[in-house]
């Protein structure tokens, strides 16, 4: 059985991207999928992060909550991330955690494992100018085969916790899909 490690690198309760990470999970888990697969949801602000800096490592070295997330990414065959875009780049939240992870180990986060990145806003471009950071920077941290997918325009194009357009719908399914 494969397992994935979902997530998302938003903080907010009202993370339109937790909702959109929810959704490609619930998919999975449906049997929307041909293989078996166990879908693991972590939110990112159960585990204490503070904001890293080298003297902070130095003086009290790495949080335990950090180890204990590092020992989930080394537990599964892919992962899931869903992120907002801040600016057009990666919010400080979620950079906060990929660069407390990176240390745990030296360098590598993701192990040479797929990483699906999934993005949405309340914007037309659906957070794709992070999703095209992410993948240009991620495989320097052992991300494999990245595949990804925006959803433009939130607000009109997802509710009750699902994809209203059919086309943008079925795009998501074919790369879960594919992905899994």
């Amino acid at each position: 059985m494969k397992k994935i490690l979902a997530f998302t690198g938003s903080n907010s309760s009202k993370s339109i991207n937790k909702q959109l990470v929810n959704y490609a999970c619930e998919l999975i888990n449906s049997g929307g999928t041909k293989a078996e697969v166990e879908v693991e949801v972590v939110l990112l602000e159960h585990y204490h992060a503070p904001i890293y800096g080298a003297d902070l490592e130095e003086s009290m070295g790495i949080p335990a909550d950090i180890k204990e997330l590092r020992e989930k990414f080394l537990e599964v065959d892919a992962f899931i991330m869903g992120t907002p875009e801040h600016n057009g780049m990666v919010p400080a939240f979620l950079k906060n955690y990929l660069d407390w992870i990176s240390r745990v180990d030296e360098g590598s986060i993701f192990n040479d494992r797929p990483v699906f990145l999934m993005a949405t806003s309340p914007g037309a471009r659906g957070g794709k100018s992070n999703l095209e950071n992410l993948k240009r920077v991620l495989p320097y941290r052992g991300a494999k085969s990245i595949a990804s997918f925006s959803l433009p325009s939130f607000f009109d194009n997802f509710k009750d916790g699902k994809i209203l357009d059919n086309d943008l719908d079925k795009q998501l399914k074919d790369l879960i899909s594919n992905f899994v």
